[in-house]
């Protein structure tokens, strides 16, 4: 199996246990991002389409991404544009 082409490196921090239902949730930093080649962009922004990353919801369920759009950061004063 290949190595993923996105991967991230954290340090823990701390940890909480939800009361809720037992749960642990565990809190990091992050320390260092390793990216493809083909998934960085000239700008620095990360591209996960190119790097055909897979998402999971829940246990059992994968999903590809598809980009819908890149829009510009939002101000109030300015309205949101594609980039």
């Amino acid at each position: 199996m290949d190595q993923s082409p996105l991967q991230v490196a954290c340090r823990y921090v701390e940890h909480q246990t939800l009361t809720v239902n037992g749960t642990v949730l565990v809190v990091g930093a992050i320390e260092h991002v390793f990216i493809a080649e083909k998934g960085l962009r000239e700008d620095g922004s990360i591209d996960l389409q190119a790097l055909e990353t897979v998402t999971v919801s829940g246990l059992d369920e994968y999903y590809t991404g598809q980009r819908l759009a890149r829009l510009s950061y939002p101000k109030p004063d300015r309205p949101l544009s594609v980039i």
